[in-house]
């Protein structure tokens, strides 16, 4: 249903993708979780980390039309034998949040190093 277009993200244990619906031309972010990943995070530093995702994807399913303007719409969750998917509103307007925050502390004199 989905075609996996550009990559936006990678985290220690998940990637977000922009994605196109095949039928509407709507696109969408994918929050593709590894589960083998987090597995091996929970063993060696975050044994937690598995209720924290579980709490994302609760505050994100919860979000109501009228909810706060900086949590995503999570569309649907599904997984595999591999992965969990989070489908996930896409703002453009935002862009690499990452490479916002460096970019704004370069030129503050940040020095994150």
């Amino acid at each position: 249903e989905f075609i996996q277009e550009k990559e936006l993200g990678v985290g220690n244990f998940s990637r977000i993708v922009i994605c196109r619906h095949k039928t509407t031309d709507e696109e969408f972010a994918l929050k593709i979780i590894e589960k083998k990943k987090v597995d091996q995070l929970a063993k060696r530093e975050h044994p937690n980390v598995r209720n924290e995702i579980q709490m994302e994807r609760r505050i994100l399913a919860d979000r109501l039309p009228s909810g706060h303007p900086r949590l995503v719409h999570l569309y649907h969750a599904f997984q595999d034998y591999g992965a969990l998917y989070f489908l996930q509103e896409l703002h453009k307007v935002w862009g690499d949040l990452w490479g916002q925050l460096r970019h704004k502390n370069k030129m503050v004199g940040c020095d994150h190093s």
